[in-house]
């Protein structure tokens, strides 16, 4: 059992090796889970410490700066006053995805008439210990109308069972426990963050999943709408 232990101890050290800059003594921030110091709910400037992936399109490569895209489709989703910045961060809005050299930019982006498509842009950084650590970034309204930031509102990490048996990774569902000890344990609800480790894909593969509040969408929708030069008047005739 020792023996199990040490090895569990090990284990877990590797699984949340942190990336360079991040503060990986934070494992709750505010009552937030947090991961190799990206907590759920961070801001997205907030982020420009981690050593993102490149980004890549659709089609699989990596992002251009000078890449050209539709703003005029882009701008469907946006406030007219949003056109400069929704074409400096257009590449990033169009393959849903980030990286550091797109942080700057979707930090400046303001003006959403909706969310984001899907799960939101995604990015993805590497720990020492070589585990893919993949976040989930959508925007947030805020008290005013005028008020919206881009979030992380999800935060996930794929632990491989190859090389482990089914007790070493129980082991390490208990030492996660405590680590985020007054968090809630759970899928997403609107009004508290939460963390799961659930079982995934073949064998004793287990994802690691930090949430933030997920707000209603129909609340966030009609939020974002009241942004100035979102919403349009509606009359009878």
């Amino acid at each position: 059992m020792a023996k199990l232990k040490c090895i569990t101890l090990l284990l877990f050290s590797a699984l949340f090796s942190a990336p360079a800059m991040a503060d990986n003594n934070v494992n709750v921030r505010d009552g937030r889970p947090c991961m190799s110091g990206v907590c759920a709910g961070d801001e997205i400037s907030t982020l420009a410490g981690i050593k993102w992936q490149a980004a890549k399109t659709n089609f699989g490569r990596p992002i251009k700066q000078n890449d050209k895209v539709d703003v005029k489709s882009l701008l469907m989703n946006f406030a007219p006053s949003a056109a400069d910045t929704v074409k400096a961060a257009g590449p990033y809005l169009l393959s849903n995805s980030f990286d550091g050299q797109a942080i700057p930019k979707l930090a400046k982006l303001k003006g959403f008439c909706k969310p984001l498509y899907f799960t939101g842009l995604e990015g993805h950084f590497i720990s020492d210990g070589g585990y893919n650590t993949e976040v989930h970034i959508n925007v947030v309204p805020g008290n005013a109308p005028s008020s919206q930031t881009l979030q992380v509102k999800r935060i996930s990490r794929l632990y491989s069972s190859s090389g482990y048996t089914n007790a070493q990774m129980d082991e390490l569902s208990k030492q996660l426990e405590e680590r985020y000890r007054g968090v809630r344990r759970g899928g997403p609800n609107q009004t508290e963050p939460a963390w799961s480790f659930e079982t995934s894909g073949v064998g004793y593969d287990r994802m690691l999943t930090l949430w933030a509040p997920m707000i209603s969408g129909i609340q966030v929708n009609d939020q974002l709408m009241a942004y100035p030069g979102c919403g349009k008047s509606l009359k009878i005739d």
